[in-house]
């Protein structure tokens, strides 16, 4: 029984050394890691520093607006509409002349890859899409094509 103590006592004297040995050596020998070129270059960056001019702003007080309607009056012979912009170029719905709509008009046409878009009187559509003019069949590049009450039609991009 003697022995076996012997031994244990040697096995954990042998691991105690080996382990001082072991984690002695990670601090005694000091291996370091390989770097990338990247990395190279960014362990050499030093900091430098860097000053900002900040910008006053200035104010102009004297400005004039050319479309108000004081001034519209005093400068219309010089080439500027008397009517504001709006009444000139109203925006929403469409206009109508003799009492039809206005024809479906394609702004753009985007194909990449499989999807293909279009934008048919300021309506972004895609293949199979219904809007208020008809059902969008099919976009190529050249144009799209609409099938509606009165048959299928080929609308060209303006």
């Amino acid at each position: 029984m003697e022995r076996y103590k012997t031994i244990l006592i040697a096995v954990g004297v042998v691991f105690c050394i080996a382990c001082l040995v072991i984690f002695g050596l990670t601090y005694l020998v000091h291996v370091k890691p390989r770097l990338s070129p990247q990395e190279q270059q960014l362990a050499q960056y030093q900091y430098q520093k860097v000053e900002i001019n900040e910008r006053k702003s200035a104010v102009y007080a004297a400005l004039k607006n050319p479309f108000t309607a004081s001034s519209a009056s005093a400068i219309s012979g010089k080439g500027y509409p008397a009517q504001s912009l709006a009444e000139l170029a109203p925006q929403g719905k469409e206009e109508k002349a003799g009492g039809l709509e206005k024809p479906p008009g394609v702004s753009l046409v985007v194909i990449k890859d499989r999807r293909k878009m279009a934008i048919i009187s300021g309506e972004v559509v895609k293949e199979g899409d219904r809007t208020k003019n008809g059902k969008v069949l099919r976009i190529t590049k050249n144009g799209v094509l609409m099938k509606s009450e009165e048959g299928e039609r080929w609308i060209n991009i303006e």
